[in-house]
């Protein structure tokens, strides 16, 4: 049996290049920087965190009350379980590398796979923004 939370869904800032992926909640927007002379964007939030090489942005409203998914095409594809403390990677290959970072760059978890997908918990990560990686394919996720 499942049960289903619906959240209210937020404001984010997102590149207009990615509009799928939000970089911030618009509350923790400090500000947005430019630059005359490369028509690129610097968008500063409050904790310090920085996105630079913004080429163009757009808002959109997104759930962020758990761990996003990704859809990845034919690359390996996210998948959410267990209220967000599981995450399965499926469609990948045997001994492709896992690895999640933080966004200081820190690796905090690292797994081969011995069979097509992976379940990885991450229920010991504390909230915030993280990048998993497999193979060479790379996805931004949060955790809540």
């Amino acid at each position: 049996m499942s049960t289903m939370l619906h959240a209210q869904k937020s404001w984010c800032i997102v590149d207009a290049a990615n509009p799928d992926v939000p970089l911030a909640e618009m509350a923790k927007v400090a500000y947005l920087l430019t630059n005359d002379y490369n028509n690129e964007l610097c968008l500063v939030c409050k904790d310090g965190t920085v996105f630079p090489g913004l080429t163009g942005f757009t808002f959109r409203q997104f759930d962020l009350s758990a761990i996003q998914p990704a859809q990845l095409g034919t690359e390996p594809q996210l998948a959410i379980s267990n209220a967000g403390q599981t995450l399965t990677v499926s469609g990948c290959r045997a001994g492709s590398r896992i690895c999640i970072y933080n966004m200081s760059g820190s690796r905090l978890i690292s797994m081969t796979t011995t069979e097509g997908s992976a379940q990885i918990t991450v229920a010991h990560l504390p909230a915030g923004i993280y990048l998993l990686q497999v193979d060479s394919t790379t996805v931004k996720f949060q955790k809540r």
